[in-house]
């Protein structure tokens, strides 16, 4: 279940990236483990159950783990969808909860006409849901009457805004900020000037940080859809390549979650 501030929403994407460094930390040591199979069968020679336990082990081990790291490599991904996704939810949400009547909300870009525009697209599926994600549609129409001229309290569909919201490339992020009202072309700049980001890719402005956050993310998007879709050159994936993404990460979530919280 999405969250419904902003904080959540870092935490649990935070807690994700935790989960695969553990699962990372694990193919690590089984890799370290195959190494040393041979000498280790031959520690455990006088106990039978623990001989039988590795050799079953080194008959069943890999001497490519490549595509293990591209796995974790994907997951990432999924872990950077769903917070951007979850976001964006959060963003209306807590949105709706400060700015409660149709006069207040109105002042905030078109996000009442977004909100009409992002609903009727969520109705569509009411035959058949070709989204990924549960839909009610009895509530969905119920909210929708609450955003009319007069109203004292009006219920954002902030589920709709996340509807077949396109969030890998760098223009993606420029398309989920434009749902919320957010129409900021200088976003990069803005993450750029955040001293983390700086730190993390060892730059000192805010212009040389964007076009390293925008290559960052280009090429490894790039690298991911050859993997998801066994492209022509995939690139080997290294342990290191999954902390890379995984720290770049880290440090993107907390600012941008800390971009969209002022703006609220």
């Amino acid at each position: 279940m999405a969250s419904s501030n902003l904080q959540g929403v870092l935490k649990s994407a935070l807690s994700d990236l935790d989960g695969i460094v553990t699962n990372l930390a694990f193919l690590s040591s089984a890799t370290k483990v195959v190494a040393v199979t041979g000498g280790i069968t031959q520690a455990v020679a006088g106990d039978a159950t623990l001989r039988s336990v590795v050799l079953d082990f080194k008959k069943n081990s890999i001497d490519d783990f490549n595509t293990l790291y591209q796995s974790l490599y994907v997951q990432v991904f999924a872990s950077y969808e769903s917070f951007i996704r979850g976001l964006v939810q959060a963003y209306v949400d807590q949105v709706s909860s400060k700015d409660k009547t149709y006069e207040k909300l109105k002042l905030r870009n078109s996000l009442l006409d977004r909100n009409t525009y992002h609903t009727g697209f969520a109705l569509q599926q009411v035959l058949e849901n070709r989204t990924n994600v549960t839909l009610d549609f009895d509530a969905l129409v119920k909210n929708l009457f609450t955003a009319k001229a007069g109203s004292d309290l009006v219920t954002l569909n902030s589920v709709a805004f996340t509807l077949m919201l396109g969030t890998l490339r760098p223009d993606g992020i420029i398309e989920a900020l434009k749902r919320v009202g957010q129409s900021d072309k200088a976003i990069w700049d803005r993450l750029g000037a955040v001293k983390e980001i700086q730190q993390h890719f060892n730059l000192k402005t805010a212009r040389e940080t964007a076009k390293a956050i925008d290559y960052f993310l280009t090429t490894s998007i790039k690298r991911r859809n050859s993997i998801v879709h066994k492209g022509e050159g995939i690139q080997a994936v290294s342990e290191s390549d999954v902390l890379e993404l995984i720290e770049f990460f880290k440090v993107f979530f907390a600012a941008f979650t800390d971009y969209l919280t002022a703006k609220i």
